[in-house]
């Protein structure tokens, strides 16, 4: 059965980029032609895999960074200047986080607290978003993906009636994960990770309304009773909270200032992250990530621990550091400021 939902699929794989090549010609028809049909046939390419708007951007933005690497002899030390305005940034945050501990003495009016309230929110991530390499290469919300993923379907009924019904059916089974989570990928600077994490509505089991409401029922509870809780009792809490949660942003601080940031399913395990990281480091190289209470998690103990179990969720910051089996060596290495890949840090984005 496998195999045969494998073949139905390349099958349509092959069937589309029959169809873009265009209408058949004979050989005896002159260049003219030849190319009137080649240009009409990129202009029906460009049409069937028209990028959104958003990823247009991000493309021509990637595309401008790498022709300037290409182009311009200066950005050997791009590097560099990214080095030394993150080193400039943690200054700063230093600086304004004293003055902010002065500042926090004044508490604010009620009129101020409405206006911050009534701020927009500057999300983490901009949703959650997953792919079906099956059908396209497309990154696209859970709702698009049913729609396009019904609306492939159907158009097969009349071909594969008994395969697509299987497929339908199969589709229709709530339980089973039919699209791949997008790591929805970010390099941020230290000023941009420095606001509290604030999680889009995607990222809640719960709808907006049902969360307000819990909040302000764990308020009220907590201000009820200000009673001695045992440990159980507050890890309890603590894990009904956390499956209020889908998604967890996870973030990942290096060295050198800059974060790498992931989206994750809540119950991912912590192998997960770690090939996360692996597959964006320039060096192939052992090493940990720390917890923010400075526990080390690693693979022979936690690989196949969930986010929830590591209390990961909704949003945490990993700290990086090489394995001390190779900590040594990289110290001695002259790129031992070098973490990510460089199609990784041209994705900094700008403040």
């Amino acid at each position: 059965m496998a195999d045969r939902i494998k073949k139905f699929f390349q099958k349509k794989k092959v069937d589309a980029k029959f169809k873009m090549a265009g209408p058949g010609h004979k050989l005896s028809e002159s260049t003219l032609s030849s190319q009137s049909s080649n240009t009409s046939k990129k202009e029906d390419t460009i049409r069937r895999t028209g990028l959104s708007e958003e990823s247009k951007v991000a493309a021509e933005a990637a595309l401008s960074r790498l022709q300037q690497k290409r182009e311009n002899p200066s950005f050997n030390t791009s590097l560099a200047a990214i080095q030394a305005q993150v080193k400039k940034e943690l200054e700063n945050e230093r600086a304004n986080q004293t003055a902010e501990a002065s500042a926090s003495k004044s508490t604010p009016s009620e009129h101020q607290k409405r206006e911050i309230e009534d701020l927009p929110r500057n999300y983490a991530a901009s949703g959650v978003y997953f792919k079906c390499p099956l059908i396209s290469n497309d990154i696209l919300p859970r709702d698009e993906w049913k729609k396009n993923i019904k609306t492939f379907l159907y158009e097969q009924l009349e071909e594969e009636r008994g395969l697509t019904a299987c497929l339908i059916i199969q589709s229709c089974n709530n339980n089973r994960e039919k699209l791949e989570l997008d790591r929805n990928l970010q390099v941020l600077l230290p000023s941009q990770a420095a606001n509290k994490v604030q999680l889009p509505p995607s990222f809640y089991a719960l709808s907006p309304e049902e969360i307000k409401r819990e909040q302000q029922l764990r308020q009220e509870a907590i201000e009820r009773s200000q009673m001695l809780r045992t440990k159980a009792m507050r890890e309890k809490d603590e894990i009904r909270e956390m499956r209020k949660y889908k998604f967890a942003i996870i973030r990942i601080r290096f060295p050198d200032g800059i974060l790498l940031q992931g989206t994750f399913s809540v119950y991912e395990r912590y192998n997960d992250i770690h090939e996360f990281v692996r597959e964006n480091l320039e060096h192939d190289l052992p090493f940990v990530l720390s917890m923010p209470t400075g526990h080390k998690v690693t693979l022979e103990e936690d690989a196949n621990k969930t986010l929830i179990d590591l209390r990961l969720v909704p949003a945490t910051i990993l700290t990086f550091a090489w394995h001390s089996s190779v900590a040594e060596q990289i110290q001695n290495s002259p790129n031992k400021d070098v973490f990510l890949k460089p199609e990784v840090m041209v994705l900094v984005q700008e403040v």
